[in-house]
């Protein structure tokens, strides 16, 4: 066990006895033998510690107890800073654990990422209401036949790339031609068909929006009767000139479709894909932009979709659960 730092081992300790992972799980997470993992776990249930021997100096301040204190507070404050977390855990337990140290238990024995929250809009009763019913009463079909439709617009000023670097080092720039260069497009998705996608020239209204469908939908769309087109509550959607050619042209809508509910659009997850591809990418301009837009649509492959419609089940689940209310 002499290759193991103390980090690790506890490490171990922690996924075993608090995650419950199996002796091949915990093996794979830190990159070392079954065996080496069962010795470390012997020696903690022998002796209480993880260290082959005494060593002198001071004892490391992060021992089995204190860590499972520090993954609470994370849990409870997740939030909360490395210096915020440091200044809490000698608060409530006296003990001082330096913010780096914090840091790395965070990130590796802890294996915590950081993610940037989602700003939604709170709900009334009615529209927690409606998102509901509409997963109480979808949540066991399979979404196959349905075509899901939105507008996005893609900002150059938002397509930097995350680095990590070194305390007091600079965070690194991106020089672009004009930071308010942005595209708006719209396109639609199916379990077996993608239409092509479309660069919007003005602003959308129920006129320029049915031209969009007329182009761009219905060739894709296969003329069944089972196909159902998924679209938003936004004004040009439910207009009703919108309503008169959607029902000239035999075009079915998923009804009832609940307010504010992106998370239940397959596309916005097309679009989250089609953001990380661009973003890769470094445009510089407009043009560049809408070539790597188009890019992106050509290269999402069709099985990454089809895993975002057939996740929709569990997504509905989730909203039942919170009662209609976010999740």
């Amino acid at each position: 066990m002499s290759e193991l730092s103390d980090t690790i081992r506890w490490k171990i300790v922690y996924l075993h006895n608090d995650l419950h992972l199996s002796l091949h799980q915990i093996a794979k997470n830190v990159k070392h033998s079954v065996e080496g993992v069962r010795k470390v776990l012997a020696r903690y249930r022998e002796t209480g510690t993880v260290s082959d021997r005494q060593r002198s100096g001071r004892p490391s301040l992060l021992n089995q107890q204190s860590l499972k204190r520090l993954g609470r507070l994370i849990t409870q404050h997740d939030s909360y800073t490395s210096s915020a977390l440091a200044d809490e855990m000698r608060n409530q337990t006296g003990i001082r654990i330096s913010p780096r140290t914090i840091r790395r238990v965070r990130k590796t024995t802890l294996a915590r990422h950081p993610v940037r929250e989602h700003i939604v809009k709170s709900l009334k009763q009615g529209e927690m209401t409606r998102r509901l019913n509409f997963a109480n009463n979808n949540i066991n079909n399979n979404f196959h036949n349905v075509f899901f439709s939105d507008e996005k617009l893609f900002v150059l000023a938002k397509t930097g790339t995350v680095h990590w670097v070194k305390k007091g080092a600079p965070a690194p720039s991106k020089e672009v031609d004009d930071m308010k260069a942005s595209v708006l497009v719209w396109g639609a998705v199916s379990w077996s068909y993608k239409s092509t996608i479309h660069t919007c020239s003005k602003t959308v209204n129920a006129q320029y929006y049915t031209q969009i469908l007329t182009t761009h939908l219905l060739p894709t769309m296969p003329k069944f009767s089972r196909y159902l087109f998924q679209h938003d509550n936004a004004s040009p959607h439910t207009a009703k000139h919108t309503k008169n050619w959607l029902a000239q042209t035999g075009v079915k809508v998923v009804e009832d479709w609940p307010p504010y509910s992106p998370e239940l659009n397959v596309i916005e997850h097309v679009w989250s894909w089609m953001t990380a591809y661009i973003n890769k990418e470094m445009p510089k301009n407009r043009r560049e932009l809408k070539r790597y837009i188009r890019a992106a649509w050509n290269e999402i492959p069709q099985s990454t979709i089809q895993a975002y419609i057939n996740n929709l089940p569990a997504v509905m689940k989730r909203i039942i659960d919170a009662n209609g209310d976010n999740i």
